[in-house]
């Protein structure tokens, strides 16, 4: 499993870890290129700046717009994390058919970040379940490419591959 980081300045101990997990790469994530260590790295973009990263074979990673998938990074991420009014009678995930199929069409996975559910507690995590499992449901019947990770800013909030499995698939993700 490829599990993906945001390391501040500890990226030896997310390595650590990352063996005690059985975790084969890390992606570690990273605001500004020169902060770069050894191994995989992508950039923390703007939607804005996602084609200059492109042009620098870097992978880009962007919080959740859809501005982020019409410029085609790599990974969106934190749809459910948009602070949206609930309605009386559906659910606002931040995520949409519409969303779903332009990003199937450009090839952008929509990332499901474990950590947003570790660092959140009571009725806003039920919330913040409830909209991803919405989203899960989207992008698969929308057929859109999707990538559950940690994205851990410290090392004892990544999961072990099977841990993450297993919790996604209770919220209904299949494959």
């Amino acid at each position: 499993m490829i599990d993906i980081v945001f390391p501040n300045k500890n990226e030896q101990e997310f390595v650590e870890m990352a063996k005690k997990l059985g975790i084969q790469e890390l992606i570690f994530v990273y605001k500004d290129r020169k902060d770069f260590c050894t191994g995989t790295n992508a950039l923390l973009v703007e939607p804005k700046d996602v084609r200059k990263t492109h042009d620098k074979k870097t992978m880009a990673i962007c919080a959740a717009s859809r501005e982020a998938i019409e410029r085609e990074a790599d990974i969106v991420y934190g749809f459910e994390l948009l602070e949206i009014r609930e309605h009386t009678h559906y659910r606002a995930s931040g995520m949409n058919q519409v969303l779903c199929k332009l990003a199937a069409d450009k090839k952008v996975k929509i990332g499901f970040s474990f950590s947003s559910i570790l660092n959140s507690y009571g009725q806003k995590r039920a919330i913040l379940m409830g909209r991803m499992a919405q989203n899960i449901m989207f992008c698969q019947k929308y057929k859109t490419p999707m990538k559950m990770a940690s994205f851990a800013t410290n090392p004892y909030e990544m999961r072990a591959e099977a841990e993450l499995k297993a919790f996604f698939r209770q919220l209904g993700w299949t494959g």
